[in-house]
């Protein structure tokens, strides 16, 4: 055995303990556990105690103490001890979700006017009721990232708003008395490139709400609420995604003025359908189908792109502008839209695919559960006929990737796949998911119906399965 090579014999095992690992990777091990195991790691020694007090990341929610008769006592109790015990250069990531706290106890506050005068650099408040927010979080400097949730309070600033370094900002459920008041929060943030509205209300006396930024490039409008008739002026000239989900956009003037996202946009407004219906009793209804064009037009550098049903419904109104096939838009790369099934929607659908050539990836998902009466065909009686868009000739040299959601069978969805199928030349990936609630049955009868489609592009590959997940939008 003496003449053995050493690199054949056994590797000598050697244990390696995990307190034997050095402070920064325990405390990336300490950082990386739920909270109730990263609070036990301190009953293991006074090394383990020390780095769970060093702690810089924390994300707390009172559900930890879900079922407990004094829960809100011992989150408080809890939230507490890490902040004023903390033991390091400061806590920089604090999140917390508390909803049951109450005004009186007055320690929201303090946290967080402690954790400003630590250098906190990413906060997150969603604390319930609205709680009194200090002045002094608003001249913070260190601050990156900030959400505030103020539960439908008016927001109150200091004289001087200064955020320097604050590129993200998600305002939900803020009240402003004054389009003053906005602005100034906004130009308090010369940095910020994230923006995100949710459910704020803007009163009534406010006429001219501006949104104007030099460097913003993510800008997110979610069921904001504001007086009719409101101008909504948006000055971004640099901003690259911007979403509108909600009431207002036809009930509103929205001016985007030098703010053509240049990469994508989410078009998701919503409508009473009884405001609708008064709309096109009057013979009103096209112009809601021109404010969706004039969007488009201002947005033609798009490369991604979402619409909602209401999106086409409102274009459904403008049948002749899709008919005329000089209109194009030929940046747009990847589409999504959700459609009711009925025989306008499914016009629409196929228009828009011809408006953007280089549309390379599609996804369409169809809503089937809705009250809404005119979402199927025999809800519109009086609606003009589209054309049969099966019978023209259209090849879409771009389209690779096609994703079809929520499939429920109907004529008019099996005309759209028919449509895709055959003038989709260069097509490789066309992948089919089911509705809700259907039977293995069902299924499986489609399933053969759609193979037996034509098909223009001989390196096609179908697939089928239950619909898991809504549709989707990808901005990477």
């Amino acid at each position: 055995m003496s003449g053995v090579s050493s690199s054949l014999r056994p590797l000598k095992r050697t244990r390696i303990h995990v307190n034997n690992l050095p402070d920064h990777i325990l405390s990336e091990i300490v950082g990386r556990l739920p909270l109730k195991s990263a609070v036990r790691t301190g009953l293991i020694s006074k090394r383990w105690e020390k780095l769970w007090r060093a702690n810089t990341d924390w994300s707390l929610s009172v559900e930890m103490f879900a079922g407990k008769i004094d829960k809100a006592a011992k989150f408080e109790q809890l939230v507490s001890q890490i902040i004023f015990l903390h033991e390091g250069p400061g806590i920089k990531v604090f999140k917390v979700h508390y909803d049951c706290y109450f005004r009186r106890s007055n320690m929201a506050p303090i946290w967080v006017e402690f954790l400003v005068k630590r250098g906190i650099r990413i906060l997150h408040l969603d604390i319930r009721e609205a709680m009194k927010f200090p002045m002094a979080l608003f001249t913070c400097p260190t601050l990156v990232e900030l959400r505030l949730c103020f539960y439908y309070d008016f927001v109150k600033l200091p004289s001087n708003v200064s955020l320097v370094n604050l590129t993200t900002m998600l305002l939900e459920h803020a009240r402003f008395i004054t389009a003053d008041r906005f602005q100034k929060l906004m130009e308090g943030c010369p940095k910020l490139i994230i923006l995100h509205l949710c459910g704020c209300v803007f009163t009534a006396n406010i006429d001219l709400l501006t949104i104007t930024h030099p460097i913003l490039r993510d800008l997110q409008i979610d069921r904001c609420h504001w007086k009719e008739g409101m101008t909504l002026r948006i000055s971004t000239p640099h901003l690259e995604f911007f979403k509108f989900k909600g009431l207002g956009l036809i009930s509103n003037n929205i001016e985007l003025i030098n703010a053509s996202p240049s990469y994508g946009a989410i078009l998701e407004p919503e409508e009473y359908y009884d405001t609708y219906r008064a709309w096109r009793s009057v013979g009103r209804a096209e112009e809601l189908g021109f404010l969706i064009a004039m969007i488009m037009q201002i947005m033609s550098n798009l490369r991604v792109l979402r619409f909602n049903t209401w999106c086409i419904e409102w274009l459904s109104t403008l049948l002749e502008v899709f008919a005329d096939a000089t209109i194009e838009y030929p940046l747009l790369m990847r589409l999504v839209m959700s459609i009711w099934p009925n025989k306008h929607h499914a016009y629409v659908a196929v228009g828009l695919l011809k408006m953007y050539p280089q549309v390379e990836e599609l996804a369409i998902e169809t809503i089937h559960n809705t009250h809404i009466p005119i979402a199927y065909n025999q809800g519109r009686v009086g609606y003009a006929n589209p054309p049969n868009f099966l019978s023209t000739e259209c090849h879409h040299v771009k389209l690779r990737i096609v994703k079809i959601y929520s499939y429920g069978g109907t004529a008019d969805e099996k005309n759209v796949v028919k449509y895709l199928l055959k003038s989709g030349v260069a097509i490789k990936e066309f992948e089919v998911k089911f509705a809700d609630r259907m039977t293995n049955e069902t299924r499986q009868k489609l399933t053969e119906e759609l193979l037996q489609y034509p098909r223009a592009s001989p390196a096609l590959e179908m697939s089928f399965r239950p619909l898991l997940s809504p549709c989707p939008i990808c901005i990477s």
